[in-house]
């Protein structure tokens, strides 16, 4: 639903014509998160109803981090631990140990995400 007819459902739910639940089906939303926005709408009137990221840029779909350090304990030379996270869930989708954070490890780490998960939406732009 767009927020128009959000509008409209909850001006209803606000005026005492329709109940929560059924607002709920009107938008085809769990009666939890009409709760949510309704207390938004109460607050901020029609702009609550404005989704929060609307003409916020997209988080990043994967990041990666440096980490130098002494992971083997002397036995073998300090390496990069390269990480992509799914900036969505906060989930570790790939980690590897690699020599530095170069072009080519990064390129070789970035290969492997691609052929796992396939291309991440920034690399649309």
């Amino acid at each position: 639903m767009n927020e128009r007819d959000q509008l409209v459902t909850f001006s209803k739910l606000k005026d005492g014509l329709i109940s929560q639940s059924a607002a709920a089906k009107i938008l085809n939303f769990s009666v939890r998160l009409v709760r949510k926005k309704f207390k938004r709408f109460i607050e901020f009137g029609a702009k609550g109803l404005i989704h929060q990221r609307r003409n916020k840029p997209s988080p990043k779909v994967w990041d990666s981090e440096e980490k130098e350090f002494a992971w083997f304990e002397g036995r073998a030379s300090k390496c990069t631990l390269l990480v992509f996270i799914d900036d969505a869930t906060s989930s570790i989708v790939h980690a590897e140990l690699a020599p530095s954070e170069s072009t080519e490890s990064l390129m070789v780490a970035t290969h492997y995400y691609v052929e796992q998960f396939g291309r991440p939406l920034i690399f649309l732009c």
